[in-house]
């Protein structure tokens, strides 16, 4: 006796034969019983291709979400009755174009029993349904050309904005949302080397159409205008730009946002340039002084204070900024000399001078921020008074740097 063949109709199909990367695909799965008996405990299953990912919580059985539903794991549909139809829709993403194509089928198993005969398990498979690939991508690359700032410096950026993917990118438009610690300087714009005037880069430059393994180069230079407490510039930019498909009848889609950061690092410093006057006299066992022949010295930090003052500007344009750093340090004050006597031998002496000072910080800084002070001799000038005495009067800079907050 010839085996029974349910009359179980599978059919999987998307609205596209043809997408990009990154673009959503929505698979339907129709199925209908054409026979003249039920069929039940249907599970309808998908294995997607490699290129594609399912997208959890996207399943819905005759337009009703199953948000648990899991087409790997197999959607429960129920029972059909002769004559009647379900609809499985789902989601996938499309990850990459490897294969160039996506090519997958759906699966179903159920249950039915014929006239006079015991219930039978079944599995039936759908047609195969393909899906060409296609890539639209900009590749934004910026790059500038200092690692690290100081207020007043300028910057040099150069993006490259280059069609990797295989269709024309229409209507690229570059924006760069510049943080508020520096500002573009005006006729630095520059667009495959011709001046662009007017451009404001946070609403974008348009750039036309840019087609596959060709680019586009954009440079524009910015100037530091303010400190901030992070130390770091974060800088994004970023491309849109639409893409058509082969096919006349799929209209124009948008591509999404490319994104690219750049990091500078921003040096809050800020400095204060002093002149340290000392008598100084030789220690009592050292013979007297009949020539002084040099004097060196350096700078040892050796602790300091944040004070809150007021902000405000004195008649004798003195500014106070909000917060200011008292500073305690040692001058270390090493002097050579030939001896008075007739051998005339060298000697040195050290001296250590205490002195304090302050610097003012930044509007900005915040209690508690790390500090790194240093102090610098600039120049040392020093004469003989007498032959146990002589002057030196230092000119040194004290450098304080935010680490961060």
């Amino acid at each position: 006796m010839p085996q029974y063949v349910p009359k179980f109709i599978l059919y999987k199909k998307t609205q596209n034969t043809y997408a990009v990367v990154g673009q959503t695909l929505i698979y339907s799965i129709n199925v209908s019983n054409d026979d003249t008996i039920p069929f039940t405990n249907i599970v309808i299953y998908d294995v997607l291709d490699a290129p594609l990912s399912f997208k959890e919580g996207s399943v819905k059985v005759e337009g009703m979400l199953l948000p648990n539903a899991n087409v790997f794991a197999g959607v429960p549909i129920g029972s059909l009755l002769p004559g009647t139809k379900k609809t499985i829709t789902f989601e996938a993403t499309v990850l990459n174009r490897d294969n160039l194509v996506a090519v997958n089928q759906a699966i179903a198993r159920f249950n039915y029993q014929p006239v006079d005969g015991p219930v039978l398990a079944n599995q039936v498979a759908s047609n195969s349904w393909e899906v060409k690939l296609y890539l639209a991508e900009v590749e934004v690359i910026k790059t500038a050309d200092k690692q690290e700032v100081n207020l007043g410096d300028e910057i040099a950026y150069t993006v490259k904005l280059g069609n990797i993917g295989d269709l024309p990118a229409n209507g690229v438009c570059f924006t760069d949302i510049l943080p508020p610690q520096i500002e573009l300087v005006e006729g630095s714009v520059k667009v495959q080397g011709e001046v662009v005037n007017g451009v404001e880069l946070d609403k974008g430059i348009f750039l036309g159409k840019i087609l596959p393994r060709e680019s586009t180069m954009i440079q524009y230079t910015t100037k530091v205008i303010k400190a901030n407490c992070s130390g770091l510039l974060t800088n994004q930019a970023h491309a849109t730009f639409r893409y058509e498909l082969p096919f006349g009848d799929t209209g124009v889609l948008e591509g999404e946002p490319v994104a690219v950061t750049t990091y500078t690092k921003l040096n809050i410093n800020t400095f204060k340039q002093l002149s340290i006057e000392a008598y100084l006299y030789i220690p009592e066992v050292k013979p007297c002084i009949e020539t002084l022949n040099t004097v060196t010295g350096t700078i040892d930090v050796k602790g300091c204070h944040v004070l809150k003052t007021p902000q405000m500007v004195s008649e004798e344009k003195q500014i106070l900024t909000g917060y200011k750093v008292i500073i305690y340090s040692i001058l270390n004050v090493v002097i050579e000399y030939t001896a008075l006597g007739a051998d005339q031998k060298v000697h040195s002496a050290h001296y250590d001078v205490p002195f304090s000072t302050f610097v003012m910080l930044p509007p900005d800084y915040e209690i508690g921020s790390k500090l790194d002070i240093s102090g610098v001799v600039e120049d040392i000038y020093y004469q003989a008074i007498d032959m146990r005495c002589f002057f030196t009067n230092v000119s040194a800079l004290i450098n304080v740097k935010i680490l961060g907050c």
